[in-house]
This record gives structure tokens, sequence and C-alpha cells, in this order.
């Protein structure tokens, strides 16, 4: 036992364990995406209602899968401050024996670096998150236009109108600006991420390296349009 906690608690171990992560958490991104794409099926609301209604039928797994997602979104943002503040201390102090004209260039490329950039994009992510989670899960906002308790008609059957709150949500400033600024950090860091978590899982081979690179651009992409455009069709 004291290997396997001295194997994850490595450098290597921790970009491991945080490359496992991030690619659960990228297919919880798939499948909150497609279910969040009933939005657009035009028949007022009837199959998102049908979806919402669906999912929390069950609150004791609702519960359960929640704390599985809250446990990989900590350990996955833990580990990213853990190995960016290792990579930090390992380069230490730069520019100092330098001459004036390089140390410069040397401190803009530590800060430009790709890990210090996947850390910030990560921090406007975790941002974007505690904002979805304030309009739909705590259910906090108070516009007047939000109608948290709306009902609606479903076979004959009166359930939460989710459809309803959801367009309301996403026609208000905060949530269109929010998420729009959310959607363009999140591709940036599914993007690099994507590719980064399949080498740090030691899948690293000039053969397949192309295919990883350009497929986690694709996915990238189609992930963050797809959230992105949301906001944009409810307010068309």
């Amino acid at each position: 036992m004291n290997w396997l906690i001295t194997t994850l608690t490595s450098s290597v171990g921790k970009k491991f364990v945080m490359g496992i992560t991030g690619l659960l958490l990228s297919g919880f991104l798939v499948t909150h995406l497609a279910g969040n794409m009933l939005l657009l099926a035009g028949d007022d609301g009837v199959s998102y209602n049908a979806y919402a209604h669906a999912l929390h039928a069950n609150p004791k797994l609702i519960m359960v899968a929640e704390a599985i997602l809250a446990l990989l979104f900590l350990t996955h943002i833990f580990l990213a401050f853990a190995t960016t503040k290792e990579n930090r201390d390992a380069r230490g102090p730069v520019g100092y024996t330098e001459k004036n004209s390089k140390i410069e260039k040397r401190t803009l490329d530590a800060k430009i670096s790709p890990s210090n950039w996947m850390f910030a994009s990560g921090a406007v992510v975790l941002g974007f998150i505690l904002l979805h989670l304030f309009d739909f899960t705590l259910e906090l906002r108070t516009d007047s236009s939000i109608n948290y308790e709306a009902t609606a008609d479903l076979h004959g059957e009166q359930v939460t109108d989710a459809y309803g709150k959801a367009i309301a949500i996403l026609q208000t400033w905060p949530s269109i600006i929010g998420y729009l600024i959310g959607c363009l950090f999140l591709g940036w860091h599914l993007g690099h991420g994507f590719s980064s978590a399949f080498q740090s899982l030691g899948i690293n081979h000039p053969k397949w390296n192309p295919i990883i690179h350009y497929g986690g651009i694709a996915f990238a992409i189609i992930v963050a349009a797809g959230f992105g455009f949301f906001p944009i069709w409810a307010n068309l």
C-alpha cells in the first residue's frame, strides 16, 4: 500500500491521476451536452422536461453521481494547484543570473508557459462552473424573470419546468456573458488538456500523437461551441 501512496503522490503519479480525472470529466461534459441538446428539440420543452424529470426521479442516485463528480473536480483542482506549484518551485528564480536583455525574455517565457495558461484557463472554467451551479443547482438567482417553482404539463403530469427555467436563465446578461467567456476558456483548456492527459497516461507515440492532438482540438471545439451556442440560441 505504501508503494501505491508513494507513486500517486510523486510528480508523475499526480499528473497520471490528473489525466484520468480530466478524461472522466470530459466524458461527463459529453453526456451533459448530449442531454442539453434536447433544448433544441423544437417541441416547446417536452423532451427536455421529460429528460430532466427522469434524471431526477431517483434522488439517491443523483446524490451519488454528484458526490462522484465533486470528488473528480476537487481532485483535479487540487492536483492542478500541486503540479503548478511544483513546476514553479523546480523552475526557481527566473533570469537572476542572466543579462538584462535575457531576463525579460525568460520571465515572459515562464509567464506564458502552457502550464501557466492551463492553470489560468482552469481558474476561469472553475468560475464558469460555479456560475452554472449558482444558476441551475443551487437556484440562487433572484431575477424576476426566473421562476424556479414553475411547472409544466408532461403527459398529464405536472413536473418542474426545467425548459422554461433554462431559457429564462440563459436570457439574463450575467449568464450570456459568463457562459460565453467560460466556454471560450473551456475550449482552450480542453484543447491542450486532452492530449496532455494521454501523455500523462503514458500514451505517447509518433503514430498516435497527431491523431490525439487534432482529435483533442476537434473535441474541444465541439464541446465549447455546443455549450456556447445555448445562450446565443436562447436570445434569438
